[in-house]
């Protein structure tokens, strides 16, 4: 039966993809080591390794290193955008949202409910999530761990080690445990920050429990995954020129290309390319 409810929540996920038109242009913001199979660009701040994510990035198609705070596209490039499990991570959710509004013209936002991150806190998530009529609710963290109590149990007894807990789970995935935000042209939100105490982000223990975590059956599934996904990339391949949508991240600016770097006279800023990889991080830029 986890099988099963599995099962149907894979198939949402595959039907979401399908009823993206097959001209449209998709960016996966925050792509990680489990890209978007429709995506025709990739996204993400880190290239490296982070304890936000378990595996290696994957960068199997046109791929850029920018930030979410500070997307490197011009405006509505982007016929649809898939954000997953990215916006819980972020400092400033509001001016993230913003960038997601201003590249595409709709998409899609997954989050883990304020549920699900009580009951088993993640590395580096920095805000409790709901949905109330339409409208997605961010409640910044008072601490890390929620209660230490219930986070040992989760950890120790329920999640991808009970059956029971797990069918429920499954079943129950996106009405209780995570959020799926569909977005057309607007997204509605409300933040509310706390005043007094920062949490701080979990590091290798964070990422330890992830690990430790991975159901027995993801060998499995992670091969019946790539197989679908590889057939979805052939499908929906499209010839990209990247440098005609990316954008200085600081003014939004073109940028012009010289001996493997980019660089913005507006800004007087110079961004790497990198194993052809365009780095679009300010932090990264240096001056001209």
């Amino acid at each position: 039966m986890v099988f099963i409810n599995r099962a149907k929540i894979k198939f949402i996920k595959l039907s979401r993809m399908l009823l993206i038109p097959r001209g449209h242009l998709v960016l996966d913001v925050g792509s990680g080591d489990g890209p978007f199979a429709r995506a025709n660009i990739l996204c993400d701040k880190y290239i490296s390794e982070t304890v936000n994510r378990v595996g290696p990035i994957s960068i199997d198609r046109p791929f850029v290193a920018g930030d979410i705070l500070a997307l490197p596209f011009r405006d509505n490039s982007f016929d649809y955008i898939f954000c997953s499990h990215v916006l819980e991570h972020v400092d400033d959710p509001e001016r993230a949202l913003n960038e997601l509004m201003r590249v595409g013209k709709r998409g899609y936002i997954e989050m883990p409910s304020e549920f699900l991150e009580k009951l088993k806190c993640s590395p580096g998530h920095r805000w409790y999530v709901n949905i109330n009529d339409s409208t997605l609710i961010f409640k910044e963290k008072e601490r890390d761990v929620f209660d230490p109590f219930i986070q040992e149990v989760s950890e120790s007894r329920l999640i991808n080690k009970d059956k029971s807990f797990m069918k429920f789970y499954w079943s129950n995935y996106y009405t209780i445990f995570n959020i799926a935000y569909e977005w057309s042209g607007k997204i509605n939100f409300e933040i509310f920050r706390n005043t007094t105490i920062k949490p701080s982000i979990l590091q290798e223990q964070g990422l330890k429990k992830t690990e430790e975590n991975r159901p027995d059956t993801e060998g499995i599934s992670l091969k019946i995954k790539a197989a679908i996904k590889s057939i979805i990339k052939i499908i929906y391949h499209k010839d990209i020129d990247l440098y005609e949508l990316i954008a200085c991240p600081i003014c939004k600016g073109s940028l012009e290309l010289k001996e493997e770097k980019l660089f913005c006279y507006n800004c007087r800023k110079g961004y790497y390319i990198r194993d052809g990889i365009p780095i679009l991080i300010e932090s990264y830029s240096f001056n001209i």
